[in-house]
C-alpha cells in the first residue's frame, strides 16, 4: 500500500514477516503537514498477486492561515465581495439621495 501527497510518496506498506498492515487490523494513518494551498492525498494498494487498487484521492486544505481559508471557501468569499458591493450600493444611493433631497429644500427655501 503506497500514501501519496501531492504525487509524492509519503509512505510505504509491504505485506512482510512482521505484517504491520494485518498488526493494524487494517487501520493506517498518516499526519498530513500544513500548507497554504490544497492538498491531494491518494491511496493505492498492491495485493501479493499485483493487482492494484481503483485510485481514492481525497482534496484537503490544511492551514491555520485565516486569509487561506477565507480565500478558498468559496461561498464565503464570494458572500463577502457581495455584501461589501451591496453595502457600497446603499451607501452611495443613502449619499446621492440626501444631496438631492439637500438640493431641492435649498431650491425651495
Amino acid at each position: 500500500m503506497t500514501f501519496y501527497v501531492n504525487d509524492e510518496v509519503v509512505a510505504e506498506y509491504y505485506n512482510t514477516e512482521d505484517n504491520y498492515v494485518l498488526s493494524a487490523s487494517g487501520e493506517l494513518s498518516y499526519i498530513a503537514t500544513a500548507q497554504n494551498r490544497w492538498q491531494t492525498f491518494t491511496v493505492i494498494a498492491t495485493d501479493e498477486v499485483g493487482n492494484v487498487s481503483a485510485e481514492t484521492s481525497v482534496r484537503f486544505l490544511l492551514t491555520d492561515n485565516l486569509f487561506v481559508q477565507w480565500f478558498n471557501n468559496t461561498p464565503l468569499f464570494a458572500g463577502s465581495i457581495a455584501g461589501i458591493l451591496l453595502l457600497g450600493g446603499a451607501t452611495f444611493f443613502i449619499i446621492f439621495k440626501r444631496r438631492k433631497n439637500g438640493g431641492e429644500e435649498q431650491a425651495q427655501g
